[in-house]
């Protein structure tokens, strides 16, 4: 491992951390749970400047971390069922989508964290009355992954001029 790529994969799990943390204290957007998950773009932008495995470790140190600094044993498994869903879909698209389309990628890395928030959800509560959010889940999913992504998007053009 490069010493350029640690530094800059730390930097933004750092970033990525301090973002779950600060988005954790927010009231949900109008429907239990729902978050904009804007440290999800952090990851993204990993992804994308150094690589799917640096990518993994900046989202397993903002689920470890941030459950440990602002959650719950049960927003922990919420976290870690919805990142590694999203990280899985994110990791295979991006190979499709690449930099030019990161909201693409990040709209349906969306859809996968609400899915495996879902399959937490039906876990825990033991109950399939769960699933009557998926409309409103699906909705909201795409709105927030399409703007983490545009995110991510801006903030990789930005980085790339930076390093020029």
């Amino acid at each position: 491992m490069k010493i350029k790529d640690m530094t800059v994969t730390a930097c933004l799990a750092a970033a990525a951390l301090v973002v779950f943390v600060i988005e954790a204290q927010l009231p949900p957007l109008g429907i239990p749970g729902v978050k904009l998950g804007l440290s999800n773009a952090l990851v993204l932008m990993a992804m994308a400047v150094v690589g799917r495995k640096h990518a993994a470790m900046v989202l397993f140190v903002k689920i470890i971390l941030g459950n440990i600094f602002a959650g719950t044993p049960a927003s922990f498994l919420f976290s870690l069922f919805g990142g590694a869903a999203a990280y899985a879909v994110m990791a295979l698209t991006f190979k499709f989508f690449g930099r030019n389309k990161m909201w693409v990628t990040s709209a349906l890395g969306a859809l996968a964290n609400n899915a495996g928030q879902l399959v937490a959800a039906l876990l825990i509560m033991r109950t399939s009355a769960v699933l009557v959010y998926i409309p409103m889940l699906v909705i909201a999913g795409l709105a927030a992954g399409i703007f983490t992504g545009l995110a991510a998007q801006f903030s990789v053009r930005a980085y790339d001029k930076l390093r020029r």
